[in-house]
Formats: structure tokens, sequence, C-alpha cells
């Protein structure tokens, strides 16, 4: 069913922006040590403590529905019947990113609740 395999590559691409969180919160938290003691030895690198970190998580087949949950993309979705209506509303919900349009919803009269959510 599309409507699984559409919340299989969501759930994907949640744990990734997740690891890149982590990943960068940690550099963050690396960097801002570093500024605040000026008693850092100077034995003492910043770019190796950032490289012990390791790579940056990163999976070119995730990256642009990593971007929709950031919301730097706008999704735009075709719905053409009431359960496709449903699916995308229920993944939006879950995974908490909004919907710029939804076209050809011909069937959006039979769900006017759905549409609330």
């Amino acid at each position: 069913d599309s409507a699984w395999k559409f919340r299989e590559a969501y759930e994907s691409a949640r744990k990734l922006k997740v690891a890149q969180d982590v990943f960068c919160s940690r550099v963050e938290s690396i960097s801002r040590a570093r500024r605040r003691s000026w008693l850092w030895p100077s034995s003492w690198s910043i770019e190796r403590d950032i490289a012990a970190l390791g790579e940056f998580p990163y999976d070119l087949q995730w990256e642009a529905l990593v971007d929709v949950l950031r919301g730097r993309v706008k999704l735009s979705v075709h719905c053409y019947e009431a359960v496709d209506l449903d699916a995308i509303v229920r993944l939006s919900n879950e995974f908490k990113f909004p919907v710029a349009s939804i076209h050809h919803a011909g069937e959006t009269y039979l769900v006017p609740e759905l549409l609330k959510k």
C-alpha cells in the first residue's frame, strides 16, 4: 500500500534528521565549551574534537524528505480519493510537517472533518 511506503520513507527521514540534529548539537557544545574556556590548553584542538564525532549523518536518498520535515521545502500533493487525503493528513500530523497545497481533491466533500485536522 502506498500510504505505508510513504510512512516508511518519512520514518527513515525522521531518523536521519534526529541523527543530524544530535551531531550538530554536539558540535555546538564543543564550540561553546571552547569559547567559554580561555584556559583551554593549546594542545586541545577543536577540529580534532569535532573530527572524533565521526562523519555527519547524510543519506542522499532521504535528504529531500528531511528538508520537508525541517520546513525548508513546501509540500504540494495530489489527492484524487478520500483515502489519499486521509493518508497525507495522517502523515503530516504524525511527522509534523505542513502541506502547502492539495490538488485534484475531488472527494474532499466526503471528509470535511478530516481537513480540520
